[in-house]
């Protein structure tokens, strides 16, 4: 028995402390590879995405490298 779409989980990109979209809205699915049935919606990442990711990393790494080792993990 197939999974209907609209019963799958979607999951987001996480950026910057939140969850979202990815900005070209585009999906991708999971699919099981032992039944080929799928199992979750993801959003299909652009370079505009990943280039705001890292922007977002940049801006954290500066307040985390002043945090101790055991205090980051």
């Amino acid at each position: 028995m197939a999974t209907s779409p609209t019963a799958l989980k979607h999951y987001q990109l996480y950026l910057d402390g939140q969850f979202v979209d990815s900005s070209s809205k585009e999906t991708g699915i999971v699919i099981n590879p032992a039944t080929e049935e799928p199992l979750a919606t993801f959003p299909l990442a652009t370079e505009t995405d990943a280039a705001a990711v890292v922007l977002a990393a940049e801006r954290a790494q500066t307040s985390w490298r002043q945090l101790p080792a055991p205090a980051r993990g």
